[in-house]
């Protein structure tokens, strides 16, 4: 007898349907995929500037319901100063805070993009140079903190009649720094020492500015120069309006470093 050819059965219907399920899954999976906007991965991340300009500057640009505004640097410091450093102002951001919903009512935004927009808004000017900004916080207790603690580092603030350096000895090397003691009433010399928190060697090579606010009338920036090779200390003459307050700011930048620190008080000279 010949070899029987064999007879072709036709799928069960479980069969069947089962392959027309994985077919019909496949097809779907692939116009979903297709379908999906591109990733942040294959985009690159939005800028700062980018998103406040499509979303935060609805409620940031006019201060809508207490929001600080854009570019109002004291009332974002505030913000930061309030929830204990720059890092943890974006934690509560990410989470939602008072009326304003989780990511800024934009889900897809990521952590980087919000860090991004609420340094933008803090600063539009200098956004792309930092990351980050930390405020300082005051190490002990007082109306005027000697000590401050930010950015890894602990450093100490004092301010002196510039005339007391006159009593040192004529060749002390603080009677010649920048540029000698000035003539007449009413200088005073301002110090900064900073150090390093976790290994307290001294640091050379940071870039101090200072900026003296009396409100609505004056503001005097200056920058703070190093003082003597290798302790640290940085220093410069001022001469603010006696018996006045001042806003005192204190930005501190380093090479490399992942954010700068700012500090901010009120100081009232007698």
């Amino acid at each position: 007898m010949g070899k029987k050819t064999p007879i072709e059965r036709p799928p069960t219907f479980f069969g069947e349907r089962k392959w027309m399920l994985t077919h019909l899954s496949l097809v779907l999976s692939l116009a979903f995929a297709l379908a999906l906007p591109p990733t942040h991965a294959q985009t690159g991340e939005r800028s700062g500037a980018q998103i406040v300009a499509a979303q935060c500057v609805k409620c940031h640009g006019e201060g809508l319901n207490g929001a600080p505004k854009i570019g109002d640097r004291e009332a974002w410091a505030q913000r930061i100063a309030k929830n204990v450093g720059f890092e943890n102002l974006v934690r509560s951001a990410i989470r939602g805070y008072a009326g304003m919903p989780s990511r800024g009512d934009q889900a897809n935004l990521t952590d980087s993009e919000l860090r991004s927009a609420i340094q933008y808004m803090y600063h539009p000017a200098d956004a792309a140079a930092k990351p980050t900004l930390e405020i300082a916080r005051p190490v002990g207790a007082g109306p005027f903190p000697s000590r401050w603690s930010g950015g890894g580092m602990n450093f100490y603030l004092g301010f002196m009649p510039a005339q007391n350096l006159l009593q040192l000895p004529e060749r002390s090397p603080e009677r010649t720094m920048h540029g000698g003691v000035p003539s007449g009433a009413g200088y005073y010399h301002v110090n900064v020492s900073l150090f390093n928190e976790m290994t307290k060697a001294p640091i050379n090579d940071a870039q101090i500015k200072m900026q003296f606010e009396q409100r609505g009338l004056t503001s005097i920036e200056t920058e703070l120069e190093p003082m003597l090779n290798g302790v640290g200390s940085y220093g410069n003459f001022v001469k603010p309006q006696p018996e006045t307050s001042y806003l005192i700011i204190l930005h501190i930048a380093r090479p490399g470093a992942t954010s700068d620190v700012e500090a901010r008080f009120k100081h009232r000279f007698d």
